[in-house]
């Protein structure tokens, strides 16, 4: 009896992280048994939260090195109750096969992956920031503008400069909120600053990475949207408005 106790405390942990991993490969979801109502799924947010550990160390992810990441602490977990089984005695196949089956759904989404065409792994130490191509007191009123226009959050003059300095973009301490959340408009609006010779980058076709990481949504949520889809036709998905701020965006920077 004290044996299956002090198993059962050692492994309770670990079933709780199983569960953990289970959920995390779940979108959000809302449950409902009778009249209440259960939110499940946290995928966004585990996910959301990887790809950010890993940009930080200079690495852009896919969902399959999520997934891999997490089959990977499942085996760890999976050795972890096998010894305490033979430490005291006592086999838990409920929470092996709970381990089994998690598993084999996280590898069923790689195949998933795996049918997709795969951009080419690359790390992102060379990517670079922004180039910016005018006096740099403009930068200072670009930041004033996007402000006035209520298209970007508070941030201090030192991090908005550095996404327009040509910075490594691991070295961002803090990228640019893009308050109303609409990419097409960032999209756009970054377009138009190159055409106009306001700023320039790297690459010669649009670099929408270079964009996802420079800019993020309200609280501090990454972009996932696709940006090569939403940059077809994009003079025709634009507002009349909004392609008037940028105009004038645009001449006051220039002028």
């Amino acid at each position: 009896m004290v044996n299956y106790l002090l198993f059962r405390t050692a492994v309770e942990p670990l079933n709780k992280r199983v569960l953990e991993i289970k959920e995390s490969i779940c979108p959000p979801i809302f449950i409902e048994a009778g009249e209440e109502k259960m939110h499940y799924g946290t995928f966004d947010s585990e996910y959301r939260n990887f790809y950010k550990s890993q940009l930080q160390e200079g690495k852009l992810v896919t969902e399959i090195e999520f997934y891999n990441s997490l089959i990977k602490e499942l085996n760890d977990i999976e050795s972890g109750v096998l010894k305490f089984q033979k430490i005291y005695g006592i086999s838990n196949s409920s929470l092996l096969d709970l381990i089994f089956s998690v598993k084999q759904t996280i590898k069923k989404l790689i195949q998933q992956d795996d049918n997709k065409p795969q951009p080419a792994k690359r790390k992102i130490n060379s990517k670079l920031t922004y180039k910016w191509l005018l006096k740099e007191d403009k930068i200072y009123e670009l930041k004033k503008l996007l402000i006035d226009y209520e298209l970007i959050d508070s941030i201090d003059f030192q991090s908005f400069k550095a996404i327009f300095s040509e910075t490594p973009i691991t070295q961002i301490k803090k990228a640019i909120t893009w308050k109303n959340e609409n990419v097409t408009q960032l999209i756009y609006l970054i377009m138009q600053l190159k055409k106009s010779k306001v700023i320039d980058s790297t690459k010669t076709n649009f670099d929408y990475k270079q964009l996802y990481s420079c800019f993020v949504k309200n609280n501090d949520e990454i972009f996932t949207e696709k940006a090569k889809s939403l940059k077809t036709d994009i003079e025709i998905k634009i507002s009349a408005d909004f392609k008037l701020i940028t105009e004038d965006i645009v001449n006051k920077l220039t002028k």
